[in-house]
């Protein structure tokens, strides 16, 4: 028998404060939306000014911004994100994401794909020591 999962993200995107999760690695929160099996999606909060770093993980995943505005850096250049930008990230490709440090909202992706970890699982992500000097326009 199959399952159907749903979730409403609504509410949470337009609400203030950090979300129940701490991300590792990151400075990032996230919230729990789905998972079945090895498939899922989280919303991940990053409040101005914070990121997570240079990192690979198991599985690729898709970004998708839902409010806020940041950088995502993918394997030495920098792309924009903001409200409706959607990104497929290879996870064995050295990326990291940024919210803007003068932003007045958090930046908020709906974070979903394969071989998913739970936010707060150190499983989710391996940090890289790469130095990056995002460039604000």
């Amino acid at each position: 028998m199959s399952k159907l999962l749903s979730a409403r993200w609504d509410a949470a995107v337009s609400a203030e404060g950090r979300f129940p999760f701490q991300m590792a690695n990151s400075d990032a929160t996230g919230l729990p939306l789905v998972k079945l099996g090895g498939f899922g999606g989280d919303l991940i909060k990053f409040e101005p000014g914070k990121k997570v770093g240079p990192h690979t993980h198991p599985g690729s995943h898709i970004l998708i911004c839902v409010r806020g505005d940041g950088m995502l850096w993918f394997d030495g250049e920098e792309h924009r994100i903001d409200v409706g930008f959607i990104y497929l990230v290879p996870g064995d490709v050295p990326h990291a994401v940024y919210a803007r440090p003068d932003a007045t909202e958090p930046l908020v992706l709906f974070a979903i794909g394969n071989d998913h970890q739970p936010v707060d699982s150190p499983a989710r992500l391996a940090s890289l020591d790469i130095k990056v000097e995002v460039e604000w326009k």
